[in-house]
């Protein structure tokens, strides 16, 4: 984002208030948040729905690898902090049942 005032940051920061107020979790709302290419966000999405085919439980340190292949240059913090909210995503939205969340 170019600006903290721009109207998308601005936008941005009204919807994480509002989820944060309501206590909700959004995989959109998280994509957004780090400002996910849709290219990476599919090859995370068609791995996940890959797993689910196969009925193949996946930990929240695997949706962390899964974000450091399309985000190479993260740490294993920061990717495993963005995996962890994904999964919280995922959940409430009743989506990758194969995600154990651990």
């Amino acid at each position: 984002m170019s600006s903290v005032f721009s109207k998308e940051a601005l936008t941005l920061e009204v919807l994480d208030a509002i989820c944060e107020k309501l206590d909700l979790q959004s995989s959109a709302l998280v994509f957004l948040d780090y400002e996910f290419k849709p290219g990476e966000i599919k090859k995370i999405e068609a791995d996940l729905i890959q797993r689910s085919v196969k009925q193949q439980p996946t930990s929240t340190a695997d949706v962390a690898a899964l974000v450091r292949t399309v985000r190479p240059s993260l740490t294993t913090h920061a990717a495993t902090s963005i995996a962890e909210q994904l999964v919280a995503g995922f959940q409430a939205e009743s989506r990758f049942s194969i995600l154990t969340g651990k």
